[in-house]
């Protein structure tokens, strides 16, 4: 069976009825937890995920996680024995991304300890792996690709705090992501993207790279009223020489402006 097919039967059914701001501000897993099934394993996951959905999207509690490592645990084992077929591993792989970064949202909310740093990171390169494939084996599929960018970024910002190698790696991939995601808005909205302007900022600082600076400058000098404050903060930032992403220790990127700046 051709593999729109199976991406059918997994997203669409949902995505081409909710609105674009659900499609692309649903909580990790949302969408894909409102589909049908390629068959009657695919269903059951796919239930007990929905099931996970209805607790408070904001729950961190032991219980939550857990259920949604097993459902994980559970899809590879279905991944494993789907016998080769590529089209139906894709799926399994688009659901294993999605319910750990669901995992990593419940967990990481409001943040982290030394005593979720560890657990949230892993969740968050889990999904990642999976996510990427995903975005690569199914580019007609946008949903994937927010959740995609989302760990991306998130995973950014833990390398900065915490001094990791794969900082620059991270911030690659998520610079990647945006533009996946603005040629994906590009048909639903016309606005520069913003998103896309912050991270070519943040991994043009990080490796001195002019030519990306210079193409965020592009992005952002073309509708000035369109900024947000985010990125209004990165080029306060710069302007006073100060790196437009988080500072190790800091959990997120924050700065204010100071007189004289």
């Amino acid at each position: 069976m051709p593999r729109a097919l199976f991406l059918i039967a997994l997203a669409c059914t949902a995505l081409l009825a909710l609105p674009v701001q659900a499609q692309v501000f649903a909580t990790p897993g949302q969408v894909v937890a409102n589909t049908h099934g390629i068959d009657a394993t695919h269903n059951a996951l796919l239930d007990r995920l929905d099931a996970t959905m209805r607790v408070d999207p904001a729950a961190r509690d032991a219980e939550s996680i857990a259920q949604l490592l097993q459902i994980a645990a559970d899809a590879e084992v279905w991944r494993a024995g789907l016998g080769g077929n590529r089209a139906q591993e894709v799926v399994a792989i688009d659901l294993i991304g999605s319910v750990y970064a669901l995992a990593a949202f419940r967990l990481g909310r409001d943040g982290y300890d030394e005593e979720t740093f560890e657990q949230l990171l892993e969740y968050r390169q889990r999904a990642l792996a999976n996510l990427r494939i995903s975005v690569r084996e199914s580019p007609e599929d946008q949903r994937p690709i927010m959740d995609y960018r989302d760990i991306a970024e998130r995973l950014t910002e833990m390398a900065h705090y915490a001094q990791l190698p794969q900082a620059e790696e991270w911030s690659a991939e998520w610079l990647a992501a945006e533009r996946l995601v603005a040629e994906a808005m590009r048909e639903l909205r016309d606005a520069p993207a913003m998103n896309l302007a912050r991270a070519l900022n943040a991994h043009g600082w990080l490796t001195s790279d002019a030519a990306l600076l210079a193409e965020a400058e592009a992005i952002y000098t073309s509708a000035p009223d369109q900024m947000g404050w985010r990125l209004q903060m990165q080029l306060d930032a710069m302007a006073a020489g100060i790196a437009p992403y988080n500072a190790p220790g800091e959990q997120f990127f924050f700065y204010r402006a100071q007189p004289g700046d």
